[in-house]
Parts: C-alpha cells; sequence; structure tokens
C-alpha cells in the first residue's frame, strides 16, 4: 500500500461519511451548474421559436423557473458542500497531524537524530497540509469529470445517438491529452522543491542568532535565495504546463459543442433540445479541464506523503508496546560512553544509585551533553543501561531530556505545562509554578511568537516545570542552572528533587562553583579518568 493510500485510510468513519455527503452536494452543484446553462440554452431557443410562431403553445413560466431553480440550487448547494467537506479535510487534517507526532515520537530518537528540526516542521506542517489538499484539489474535480462526460453523453443520447457518440468520442481525446499534458506537470517534482525551499527558510530563521554570531549569514542567504529561486521556477514549469492543458480543454469543449450539433442537424434534430445538449457537451467536456490541476495535486500529495512516511511507515516505527516499562528511579550503569558523537569511547565502570540525583560537572567540550543524549537514547554509542537494559528498550515518555535551549512553545504558560500532562488543572500548574518561583506569572499569560517574551531563567524554570510535570523516571537536565542565580538555581534543584522524589536525575553544569551541590548526591567532575 502506497503512503498516500495509507493516509487516506484515516478518513475511515466519520470523516469518510462527511466527505461522502459532501461529494454528492457537489455533484449536484456540478449538475445545477450544468442544467442552469443547458436549460438556459433552450428557453432561449424555445422563446425564438415561439416569437416566430414556430412553436405554438410555449409557457415561459416553467422554464423561467427552472432557470430560477437551477441557479439557487448551484449556490446553495456550492456553499453547503464547500461547508461539509472542508468539515471532513480539517478531521482528516488533525488525524494526520496526531498520527504524525504520535509515530515520530514512537520512532526513536536515532531516527529522529538524522532529521533537522526545520525538516520535522516543514513535514508537520506543509506536508500533512499537502495531503490534506488532496481530497477538494484532486479527487473531487477528478469524480466529477468521471460522472458528467457519461451523464451528458446519456442526456444527448435522448435527442441525438450519433451526437452522444460523438460527444463521447471527442471528450475521450480530451481526456487523453489534458491527462497527457497534466501527468508532465506532475512530474515536476513540486512538493519536494517546496519542501526543501520551506526547510531552508525555516532552518534559517530558527539559526538566525547563530549564523549572525558565526558570520555565515550571507551563505545561508544564498542557500535560500537558491531554493527559493528553484521553487518559483518549478511553479512556473507547473503553470506552464497546466495552461496547456486548460487550452485543450477548451479546445475539446468547442469541438464537442460543434460536433454534437453538426450532429444534432444532420439528424434532423429539434432546435431547442439540439442548443440544450450542444451546450450540456461544451459544459462537460469543459469540467475535463480540472484534471491536469488535479494530476498536479494528487502526485505532490503522494510525494508529501512519501516524506511523511519516513517518520510514520510502519517499517520505521517500533510499537509502545514492544518496548519495557520503566520502573521509577532505576539505577544507571555507565561503562563507555563518547567525549563526542563518534568519538573514542570514554571507558569506566560507574554506577549512579537509583533514585539519587547526580551532578556532572566539567568544561565545555567535555562531553557531558553527549552523555546525556546517550542516556536519553538519542545516541546509540556506548555501553549504557538502565536498570539493566538499553535506553531504547523502553517506551518513550519514562526518560525526559531537557536541553539547555528546550524550546518554549507559542500558546500559554497552562498550554505549555498541559504537553506534558493534559489533566493538569489550574490549582495543580499553580502549585507547581510556585515551586519554581513562577507563581507571579498567571497561568493564562500568552508566550511565543507575538506574546508575552520570557526572562530566560523565567523561560528555563517553565521547562524544568513541564518536565516534572511529565513525572519521568528518569530526568536529564543540560545546563539547568543557566541564567539562574545560585540561589534560584538550588531553588529549582530542589523542586525538581522534591516533585520527583522516586527519579534518577542527572543534571550537568559547566565547571563553575554554585550552591548546587548542597541539592547533589554525587557530584562528579566529567570527564573523569580514562580506565
Amino acid at each position: 500500500m502506497t503512503p498516500l493510500c495509507r493516509a487516506l485510510r484515516l478518513l475511515a468513519g466519520r470523516p469518510l461519511l462527511v466527505l461522502a455527503a459532501g461529494f454528492a452536494l457537489v455533484v449536484l452543484a456540478e449538475a445545477s451548474s450544468l442544467g442552469l446553462l443547458a436549460l438556459s440554452g433552450w428557453f432561449i431557443a424555445s422563446c425564438y421559436l415561439a416569437g416566430a410562431a414556430l412553436l405554438p403553445g410555449f409557457s415561459y413560466l416553467a422554464p423561467s423557473g427552472g432557470v430560477r431553480s437551477f441557479a439557487l440550487a448551484r449556490i446553495v448547494l456550492r456553499y453547503v458542500a464547500s461547508l461539509i467537506t472542508h468539515d471532513a479535510t480539517l478531521r482528516w487534517l488533525a488525524r494526520l497531524r496526531v498520527r504524525l507526532f504520535r509515530d515520530a515520537a514512537d520512532a526513536g530518537a536515532e531516527r529522529l537524530r538524522r532529521l533537522g528540526s526545520a525538516e520535522i516542521l516543514d513535514r508537520a506542517l506543509a506536508d500533512s497540509d499537502t495531503v490534506d489538499r488532496v481530497l477538494l484539489a484532486a479527487v473531487v474535480p477528478a469524480a466529477l469529470a468521471a460522472v458528467a462526460l457519461p451523464a451528458a453523453a446519456a442526456v444527448t443520447a435522448t435527442v441525438s445517438g450519433t451526437a452522444a457518440v460523438v460527444l463521447v468520442v471527442i471528450g475521450l481525446g480530451t481526456l487523453v491529452a489534458t491527462v497527457a499534458v497534466g501527468r508532465h506537470s506532475a512530474s515536476l517534482g513540486l512538493a519536494a522543491t517546496r519542501g526543501r525551499a520551506q526547510a531552508a527558510v525555516v532552518g534559517a530563521v530558527d539559526a538566525w542568532e547563530e549564523l549572525a554570531g558565526l558570520g555565515a549569514v550571507e551563505t545561508v542567504r544564498s542557500s535560500a535565495v537558491e531554493s527559493l529561486t528553484g521553487l518559483t521556477r518549478a511553479e512556473e514549469l507547473t503553470d506552464r504546463a497546466t495552461g496547456r492543458a486548460a487550452t485543450i480543454a477548451d479546445l475539446g469543449a468547442g469541438i464537442a459543442a460543434l460536433g454534437v450539433l453538426a450532429a444534432c442537424v444532420a439528424g434532423g434534430a429539434p432546435l431547442a433540445p439540439s442548443v440544450l445538449v450542444v451546450l450540456l457537451a461544451a459544459g462537460a467536456v469543459e469540467l475535463l479541464g480540472a484534471l491536469p490541476d488535479a494530476g498536479v495535486a494528487w502526485r505532490t500529495a503522494a510525494e508529501a506523503a512519501a516524506r511523511l512516511d519516513d517518520l510514520t511507515g510502519p517499517a520505521l516505527v517500533s510499537s509502545v508496546t514492544e518496548r519495557l516499562a520503566l520502573p521509577a528511579g532505576p539505577a544507571i550503569g555507565i561503562r563507555t560512553v563518547p567525549r563526542a558523537p563518534g568519538a573514542e569511547p570514554i571507558r569506566l565502570d560507574l554506577t549512579l544509585p537509583a533514585g539519587s540525583l547526580t551532578l556532572v560537572r566539567g568544561p565545555s567540550g567535555s562531553g557531558k551533553t553527549t552523555l546525556l543524549r546517550v542516556l536519553a537514547g538519542e545516541l546509540a554509542e556506548g555501553s549504557i543501561d538502565l536498570a539493566g537494559q538499553p535506553p531504547a528498550a523502553y517506551a518513550p515518555g519514562r526518560i525526559v531530556l531537557v536541553s539547555h535551549d528546550d524550546h518554549v512553545f507559542t500558546g500559554s504558560v497552562l498550554g505549555n505545562l498541559r504537553l506534558a500532562d493534559p489533566s493538569l488543572d489550574d490549582a495543580a500548574a499553580e502549585a507547581l509554578l510556585a515551586q519554581f518561583g513562577l507563581d507571579s506569572i498567571p497561568l493564562t499569560t500568552r508566550v511565543g511568537t507575538g506574546a508575552r517574551d520570557l526572562s530566560g531563567g523565567e523561560a528555563r524554570r517553565l521547562t524544568l516545570a513541564r518536565a516534572v510535570a511529565a513525572a519521568p523516571a528518569v530526568l536529564l537536565l543540560d545546563e539547568p542552572t543557566e541564567g539562574l542565580d545560585p540561589a534560584t538555581a538550588d531553588q529549582a534543584l530542589r523542586a525538581c528533587r522534591r516533585l520527583l522524589p522516586d527519579a534518577t536525575i542527572v543534571a550537568v553544569v559547566h565547571d563553575r562553583t554554585s550552591g548546587t551541590t548542597t541539592v547533589a548526591d554525587l557530584d562528579l567532575v566529567w570527564p573523569p579518568a580514562r580506565r
């Protein structure tokens, strides 16, 4: 099964039923549109014949009422169909993103480490949006075209069988031509090009301060401009190809109208019905013009689904149920650990007691952060065990690593805490913040983009509180005292110890004097002597 088909399976249940209802309304809306066009032509022709005394007894009341009915039905049905189909696709999008984040968490740190944060963001937002649009941009237009041509041919056959055959032949020829051009436009790799461009821009913005400090802004700017230029070129090529296909569809509609008219005249069909089927044929064939764009949308969605499948594919995801449950506060055995990823390991025989708080001190570059990443299971290097098993053997969520630049998500203070514990109520959240000296910040305070900027120390303590709210068995802290004065640093670590009395806590700091030693069970100098 292809990645896109696996994504479409998430429609099962209510979204599929809602989408089916919406599709039925879309079909009725387009039928009303074609009916309005055909009936208007018949009405005008009939009025001409009545005026020339060639159609005695003609009454304009019924057909004029039909024209108004078709016009109103088209407007109402399109509006209601839009509401319903968008509701179904938004529900599907929610399921797509939930599955993405759930399976990304299950995929393991080793897999996620090979993906940049900008790429993950692009997949979570842009790619899932692209897959979501396949219903309205590809499935619905293709289905309408498939229904309209046979239906128009059936109506035409009631007036002239020859005209119906002509319509089918010309319609199929137009279909083949538009699909051929659309296939070319769909092969331009627009989704991948857009993904690379967005990842480049997001990554540059995310690391702007670091890039400016390293003097690499111009290099990254050139790379981003190159990516955006490639995207613009791909979009131009796609627009040209789909424009050619739309032109072919318009020509096909004109040829179909002339062909059906000629067949009706040759067969001696009445004027008014002939005008009706001529306009109906032109409208039905014109719907084929949407197929190239539908093809591009399908191919783009398939590419986006394949990119998402790198995270969510069944071959890459380990089931949580297959992993072990990590007991609270396990003992940690450390035999070898690399000084840096890929570097020669440090050999030692060290055991961090169960439920202990260990403070690891050392200068920058000594391998402290690498130690935490190995303990968290982000690096499959070294020889480390938690309660006798490697970190990757345990279900996610039981080992929590708070990095030195952990992110405060856009939203509210309470929203950030509930990312760790969705059941956290207001009273418990306020009590938790008070433990970290953040009781002066209301839970409803907006944080993140476009909202209040927390100070470095406040943001640091909020990320610590969020980690504690997850109630992990092992809490790993990278520079938890960064930006905090000694008294506040001591308060924060004491809060972690007090709120997680059974957890095994490992905190790394630079080699400097602070009051944090008063809360540590073990105070290690890193790296230890080689063995």
